[in-house]
């Protein structure tokens, strides 16, 4: 039962009236709008013949953004998987990562000369946790014995849309990956260890593949036969993002790095995640790969400081050190552009 028998079959109605939204935008002078690009609207069977009139949607969103001096950042998928896939096994189907690369390959062909920002995946743990153990989301799987395999595949198909990216662009690409906080209910070594394997399972295994072409420890043991380890051939995908983000993080090499509208707070974040703090939101871009580092702010700031989770800080800072070399390049871009 709703109020008035209220549905959601209108609900925002963008696709009717993203004109009067973008000047909406324009008023409240935003610089930036993220927006997701509906995989099955394009290619409704996931693969084959395209929706020109769902493409044409985009087209005109797009100019009508950049009209307007709003910048267009685009994903491409937020959890809206064609069900023509979905009747083929959805994220575990190892071909599904593919078709995804094929998907995304044609929004590159059409977009990528006015859209300067791409997020491929949309919070890959939501899909696998929520979709394939919990059965909140779609598909409403309650299965954790899937779970590595979705986010195999998940991890697969963002490494696809890059290659495709690098064949045709020349902006910035990511995935959003969201970092969750754990906590200990208590100081035992049950629960230390309790926190590290949930750690390792929401966070570290999408994090520890992307920039270190690894697996943490814990998952193959939480697991067991059911595990899926990124084989040589998964590697192929994954590789080129590794090497071309270590080879950019030497100090012999030129780094180059994106400085975006919000500045002011990125400079503090850093700042603060250099000197060790729980940060709060940064993004760096280091050569057309991009990293997003999101940390939801579900405690007050003293609690935080107060209540440190070692296992998580020291994960994190694992994964942040290697942006060490950085900093004094982000915060001289940062000042050279106050100047």
């Amino acid at each position: 039962m709703t109020v008035g028998g209220a549905t959601g079959d209108v609900a925002c109605d963008h696709y009717i009236r993203s004109e009067e939204d973008v000047e909406l935008m324009a008023d409240l002078g935003i610089e930036a709008y993220r927006f997701s690009i509906a995989w099955a609207r394009l290619l409704p069977k996931g693969r084959g013949r395209m929706n020109t009139k769902g493409l044409a949607f985009y087209d005109r969103l797009i100019d009508s953004l950049l009209q307007r001096n709003i910048v267009p950042f685009t994903t491409l998928y937020h959890w809206d998987l064609p069900l023509a896939l979905e009747d083929k096994g959805g994220w575990l189907n190892d071909d599904t990562a593919k078709w995804f690369g094929d998907y995304a390959d044609l929004m590159f062909r059409a977009f990528c000369d006015r859209v300067p920002y791409w997020v491929t995946v949309n919070e890959p743990a939501v899909v696998m946790e929520k979709g394939y153990v919990l059965g909140i989301y779609a598909p409403g799987h309650r299965n954790a014995a899937e779970a590595p395999v979705v986010a195999r595949n998940l991890l697969r198909a963002h490494g696809f849309a890059v290659q495709a990216y690098r064949d045709r662009g020349d902006g910035c690409i990511g995935i959003a990956v969201n970092i969750q906080p754990k906590y200990p209910a208590t100081e035992s070594v049950d629960d230390q260890q309790a926190v590290r394997r949930v750690d390792a399972f929401r966070n570290l295994q999408f994090l520890d593949a992307i920039l270190l072409g690894s697996t943490p420890d814990e998952l193959p043991e939480m697991f067991g036969r059911d595990w899926r380890q990124l084989s040589a051939e998964d590697m192929k995908v994954f590789g080129p993002l590794i090497e071309r983000f270590n080879k950019d993080v030497n100090p012999n090499i030129e780094v180059r790095i994106d400085i975006v509208p919000w500045s002011d707070r990125i400079q503090k974040t850093m700042g603060a995640v250099a000197a060790g703090a729980p940060p709060d939101t940064a993004y760096v871009n280091v050569d057309e790969f991009t990293t997003y580092v999101v940390q939801d702010v579900l405690h007050p700031l003293d609690e935080f400081v107060t209540r440190r989770d070692p296992a998580f800080w020291v994960g994190l800072r694992r994964h942040l050190s290697v942006w060490d070399d950085l900093i004094s390049e982000f915060n001289r871009r940062v000042a050279a552009t106050r100047a």
